[in-house]
């Protein structure tokens, strides 16, 4: 049996959201839990829960909404962040240090998912919470206008590739981990942060 996808999640709608905030996948990293809105962005708007595990979750939703609003100067209400992932099907666990591997088809797919929601509102900005996301978007031609004249943009694609290792000469893995070719410290230098 498949797990239920993950929902987007905005408060007030998703027509009326200014900012999308894009996570890697729905799974949680040490729990089998799959949140059934993006993030559990829904927990926000709800009254702080007393059980521990519902805590944690509120806990995660006031984090990613603080954060918006530090990186906005609280521009935005709440009310105006839509929370998705770029894949909401669950993956499976990665190991402690490692980061799962979101296959492009499901990138492709989040990413259809993603442009749907910016064509039925009017978001102003974008803020992919992870380097895989943001490596897929942009290698997904998310930004065609920009990658044919940015040169760090495209530095960046090709920086950010996963990097599958060769296990044996007969086969190349393919790796359910997500490894980038160069190491994370030279990627915030060619990070591009963007606006719509």
């Amino acid at each position: 049996m498949s797990s239920p996808r993950t929902l987007p999640f905005c408060s007030g709608g998703l027509s009326s959201a200014k900012v999308l905030v894009i996570g890697h996948d729905p799974r949680l990293r040490h729990s089998d839990t799959v949140a059934s809105y993006a993030l559990f962005a829904d927990y926000f708007f709800r009254p702080v829960p007393r059980k521990a595990s519902e805590k944690a979750k509120y806990q995660l939703a006031e984090a990613l909404f603080s954060y918006v609003g530090i990186l906005t100067c609280f521009h935005y209400p709440a009310y105006q962040i839509a929370v998705t992932n770029l894949c909401n099907n669950a993956l499976p666990h990665a190991p402690k240090g490692k980061t799962v591997l979101i296959p492009q088809e499901e990138a492709a797919d989040g990413l259809a998912e993603i442009e749907d929601i910016l064509s039925n509102s009017n978001i102003e900005l974008v803020f992919p919470m992870s380097l895989q996301v943001n490596h897929w978007l942009q290698q997904l031609v998310f930004l065609a206008v920009l990658r044919n004249s940015c040169k760090r943009l495209n530095q960046f694609i090709e920086a950010s590739k996963v990097n599958l290792p060769i296990i044996n000469l007969r086969r190349l893995a393919h790796s359910p981990w997500y490894v980038v070719i160069v190491s994370r410290h030279v990627m915030t230098e060619t990070f591009i942060p963007f606006s719509m």
